[in-house]
């Protein structure tokens, strides 16, 4: 039986390399998800379907993005929004669903 003592602010986020990103004039970032599978390439001659889905991060998404280099501790990178967040409160809390969100669409993995 494994033992759960994982804590997700111990984790450090890595920017899987899969996708490609580009900070825009305003400065917020835009993550590139290029369509190129088989099945992706067959909808794209039946219905037009776009080569690549840009994804528009807010404010928020973008600061945590850019903190994401490999070094950075979750907890690490709230304590760098906590900085910048009028409420205190749930940062951690926010965070976490939006890290989880990325983990789940394979935009970032995970190292202990």
């Amino acid at each position: 039986m494994k033992k759960k003592d994982s804590n997700l602010l111990d984790y450090i986020p890595i920017k899987n390399e899969k996708y490609t990103w580009k900070e825009r004039e305003n400065g917020l970032i835009s993550i590139i998800v290029k369509r190129e599978g088989k099945i992706d390439k067959l909808m794209q001659k039946i219905f037009n379907t776009p080569k690549r889905t840009i994804i528009d991060l807010d404010e928020t998404g973008s600061l945590v993005w850019k903190n994401i280099d490999g070094k950075k501790s979750v907890e690490e990178i709230g304590s760098i929004l906590k900085k910048y967040s009028n409420s205190n409160d749930s940062v951690y809390e926010r965070l976490a669903q939006y890290i989880q969100i990325l983990s789940n669409n394979n935009f970032i993995i995970f190292k202990k």
